[in-house]
């Protein structure tokens, strides 16, 4: 029994291989990838901004037909999107900074009619959104009616996502004060789907061309242990009228990474 277990292993790759000649192919894409939702959205405001740039993204597909026009796919792909380091000051500097006050020792509550501090300037530190997925799902081609070596692709995925949020660094400062802000990286993985339409170019029967756009979406991710400290430093150069004051926070977020990706890329067939 241990034999034909040991023999069936050994040939297993020798048949897919066989079995899969002039069916499959391996395509390597380039491309970018914009987001969409609210892992695009700038509003300090809401929890749920990812403040994402447009960024660069990578794609590694492997295809096997099942017959003339429908098949098989395996994904593997990552993204990396900036963070709008700019609009995120825009939107501190708009920010309201209230005052409060606590009383007892766990339940704050906010003075009536609270005054608030605005503050200019700020500066953020670049980072970035580090994305990577792996996906499995249908694919299907066929063939264009202007031209035998043009064809139409589709494919439905679905899988996991690994995204890793950034760190966050920036700073205001005045004559009379100076801010600072930082919070901690994180990250979540969770499932993932997409849909993509492309065109398919064959140069010859082994190679071709891909251009793809791709619908990426995701469920909302937990991010564990996020930490965000804010110190404030009032009359930074007058030692006795200046104070300090900072305020931590430690707690979980949510977030959707939602994504449109198109790619270019070339192709390989066996």
């Amino acid at each position: 029994m241990r034999k034909k277990l040991l023999i069936t292993t050994l040939l297993l790759p020798i048949f897919i291989v066989t079995y899969s000649q002039q069916k499959s192919s391996l395509t390597v894409s380039a491309g970018a990838a914009f987001p969409v939702g609210s892992f695009g959205d700038k509003e300090i405001k809401s929890s749920s901004s990812g403040f994402a740039k447009t960024g660069p993204a990578l794609n590694i597909s492997f295809l096997h037909l099942l017959n003339k026009n429908w098949g098989l796919s395996v994904t593997a792909y990552g993204q990396r999107n900036a963070y709008d380091t700019k609009a995120l000051a825009d939107a501190f500097a708009s920010h309201k900074f209230y005052n409060q006050f606590v009383i007892g020792t766990s339940f704050p509550f906010p003075v009536p009619n609270p005054g608030y501090y605005q503050y200019p300037n700020w500066k953020f530190n670049s980072d970035e959104w580090w994305i990577a997925s792996v996906m499995a799902g249908g694919y299907a081609e066929f063939p264009s009616s202007f031209s035998p070596d043009i064809l139409f692709t589709a494919k439905l995925q679905a899988g996991a996502l690994y995204a890793q949020s950034p760190e966050t660094k920036g700073t205001s400062e005045t004559d009379t004060v100076i801010v600072t802000f930082y919070q901690t990286s994180s990250h979540g993985t969770g499932f993932a789907y997409s849909l993509g339409a492309g065109v398919k170019y064959n140069l010859n029967k082994k190679l071709f061309l891909t251009a793809n756009l791709d619908f990426v979406g995701t469920n909302e991710f937990l991010f564990k242990d996020i930490t965000s400290t804010s110190t404030t430093v009032k009359y930074p150069g007058n030692l006795g009228s200046g104070s300090i004051s900072q305020a931590v926070t430690t707690g979980d977020a949510k977030q959707r990474v939602h994504s449109i990706n198109f790619f270019i890329g070339l192709g390989f067939q066996f």
